[in-house]
C-alpha cells in the first residue's frame, strides 16, 4: 500500500484516519506474518522431540493399572526414576545421563508415569496407584531391591511407604545431592 499526497490533504481528521488505519493493517499482517513463522518452527521443533523419544528404547507392561511404559539401562543395583511433570522416561534419562545426579555404577529403571508417553491414565489415578502400578511392574521385571528416586511430581508415588505395598528399598540414597545447573 501506498499513500499519495491527495489522500493526506485535506481535513486532517481523515488525514489521521487513514493513517490509523493503514497502520493497523500494517500491524496486522506483521502479526500473521510472525504467527505463521512461529508455528512452523513450534511445528519443527515438536517433530524433533517426538523423532528424539521415538527412538528411545522402551517396553511396554501391561498391568492392572493399564500399560506403564519403561526402559531398564545399566548394570549394579536398580534405580526407579519417577520422573517429574516435564517429560517421561526422556526426562529420566536425562537426570541419570545429562544432569548426572548418579554415578555410573546403577542401573535405571525409567518410566513414564501415569498418562506420560506410552503409560495409560487411569480414571482413579493417583499416588498410590502409581505405586500399586510400580510395584506390579516390579513384580514383573523379578526386582527384590532398589533405591527409589522421584523427581517433582513424581516424589509422592516414589516415597509412598505404605506398608501393603512397599517399593523394597535397598538403601539410602544413590543420589548426589545437587540441583540441575549447579557445578
Amino acid at each position: 500500500m501506498t499513500i499519495n499526497k491527495t489522500e493526506l490533504s485535506g481535513n486532517p481528521k481523515k488525514r489521521r484516519g487513514r493513517v490509523l488505519r493503514y497502520l493497523a493493517i500494517t500491524l496486522v499482517v506483521c502479526l500473521a506474518i510472525g504467527s505463521f513463522f512461529t508455528n512452523v518452527s513450534f511445528k519443527l521443533d515438536l517433530d524433533t522431540a517426538y523423532a528424539r523419544i521415538a527412538k528411545i528404547p522402551t517396553e511396554v507392561f501391561k498391568g492392572q493399572h493399564g500399560n506403564i511404559e519403561y526402559m531398564l539401562a545399566g548394570e549394579g543395583q536398580t534405580v526407579l526414576i519417577s520422573h517429574g511433570v516435564t517429560g517421561g522416561i526422556d526426562q529420566g534419562m536425562r537426570l541419570t545421563n545429562e544432569f548426572a545426579f548418579f554415578d555410573k555404577e546403577y542401573r535405571f529403571l525409567n518410566v513414564s508415569r501415569f498418562g506420560y508417553l506410552g503409560s495409560s491414565l487411569p480414571k482413579n489415578a493417583s499416588a498410590e496407584i502409581q505405586a500399586e502400578a510400580y510395584k506390579e511392574l516390579l513384580d514383573h521385571l523379578g526386582i527384590k531391591k532398589l533405591f527409589v528416586f522421584g523427581n517433582s511430581a513424581g516424589g509422592p508415588s516414589a516415597i509412598l511407604s505404605d506398608p501393603a505395598r512397599p517399593l523394597r528399598p535397598a538403601g539410602d540414597r544413590p543420589a548426589r545431592r545437587r540441583s540441575p545447573g549447579w557445578r
